[in-house]
């Protein structure tokens, strides 16, 4: 009896004399080629926005570190920036340099956001893009928060980035910074529970996105799945010594993932949904702008 919910769900009408409640049952089929295109087509915009959002953090750096007149060893994976002399820098440079340009992705992401969410009428492969760019850029400022602690002090070469960096100077030792990261981890579940609803409205039928299997498989197919298999095309791009900090950034979208999971379980709304099956094609053009972008960050900037 525990599956029914599963099985049926409650659907408010409207009758000429009263309000009455009808029964559904779950006759919406799904076709795995169906499924097959909207992880393809999910999957391309998500290595596409997790790219840029890549490139747009480390232009920022860039742009900051260029104010100051350092010079700089520009690559997709890292920005080194030059001299590393302890009498070059200060405090103030170091927030500028490392802090502000993470925060500034935490606080675009969160702006992306609330567009969407104040926008719930249009659903299309726009949307999509836009929802990826703002979880990567959050997912950004989350992750760096993840892998700050193996950073302090410089311990490893790979870590020490942005929260890392600020951390050493402003003292902070590696358990310091591991609260942080714990509450990374508890932040990024937590922001996979808030923007559950966001995948859902990708669904092609209300009536399927209502039972607990709809849910998982929407959240399955868009959300959790593109994140795997763009795990090995993104790493590809990385210089070798940084691919475990970039690896942190999957394991941050993993977390959120598994808050929207957890969201299902306890969420039995339903969300309002575009009739067309806007993820159920072959993504021609995010195909095209993919291949540009991952050859030409291949062959000079990896």
């Amino acid at each position: 009896m525990a599956n029914l919910r599963d099985i049926f769900f409650r659907f408010r009408t409207l009758n000429k004399n009263n309000k009455e409640y009808v029964y559904f049952t779950k006759t919406v089929g799904d076709s795995y080629i169906n499924q097959a295109r909207r992880v393809l087509t999910s999957t391309i915009t998500f290595i596409v926005a997790f790219i840029l959002s890549n490139v747009f953090l480390q232009s920022l750096i860039i742009i900051f570190s260029k104010s100051f007149k350092y010079k700089l060893k520009i690559t997709y994976s890292h920005i080194e920036v030059l001299p590393h002399d302890i009498h070059f820098w200060s405090l103030a440079r170091v927030i500028v340099i490392y802090f502000i340009p993470t925060m500034f992705c935490l606080v675009l992401g969160l702006m992306i956001f609330n567009l969407l969410v104040s926008n719930t009428n249009t659903v299309n492969r726009g949307r999509l893009f836009f929802f990826w760019f703002g979880m990567c850029l959050i997912n950004i400022f989350l992750s760096h928060l993840l892998f700050a602690p193996f950073g302090i002090g410089a311990r490893s070469v790979a870590y020490y980035q942005a929260f890392a960096i600020v951390g050493s100077w402003v003292g902070f030792n590696p358990a310091a910074m591991g609260v942080f990261a714990i509450g990374a981890i508890f932040i990024g579940i937590l922001w996979g529970v808030v923007t559950s609803k966001e995948v859902l409205r990708f669904s092609f039928s209300s009536k399927y996105a209502a039972t607990l299997s709809g849910k998982n498989s929407i959240i399955f197919q868009i959300a959790f799945l593109p994140v795997i298999l763009g795990f090995i095309p993104c790493m590809l791009l990385c210089n070798i010594t940084y691919i475990p900090a970039m690896a942190f950034a999957f394991l941050s979208m993993i977390l959120v993932a598994f808050g929207m999971f957890v969201r299902n379980t306890n969420d039995w709304s339903i969300v309002r949904c575009n009739k067309n099956d806007v993820l159920n094609l072959i993504p021609v053009t995010e195909i095209v702008v993919l291949l540009f972008l991952w050859i030409t960050v291949y062959q000079f900037f990896r």
